[in-house]
């Protein structure tokens, strides 16, 4: 990966169930000031599979979780923690590492500098 970019689970718990509800998609999340470019990944490579998502007007919603059992069947780095986020798109979930989910702090909850 490069500088500036985070290997993260991402999931829409308020989706339909049966869609993206409780599945999380694997890829890399790169930050910025108010956004989240997040390209979904495949293999231990990250080979980049589907379509890229902006997430934008990122609030969080909760504070850093663990993992619970439900979601250690997708997300295999037990040590990775989990925040709600509501965006302009809905609520969603982003599992990754204590240090990412705080870059995701200090990088996207940021105003955008005008």
């Amino acid at each position: 990966m490069r500088q500036g970019q985070h290997l993260v689970y991402l999931r829409y718990p308020e989706a339909r169930p049966g869609s993206l509800s409780g599945i999380w998609n694997m890829g890399v999340a790169t930050l910025s000031p108010g956004r989240v470019d997040f390209q979904p990944a495949v293999y231990d490579t990250l080979e980049p599979s589907g379509r890229p998502s902006v997430l934008e007007g990122l609030e969080a919603a909760s504070v850093p979780r663990r993992l619970n059992r439900q979601d250690t069947r997708y997300v295999t780095p037990r040590t990775f923690m989990v925040m709600t986020y509501q965006t302009s798109g809905g609520t969603i979930e982003i599992a990754a590492s204590p240090d990412s989910l705080q870059q995701i702090r200090e990088t996207v909850l940021q105003p955008p500098v005008a």
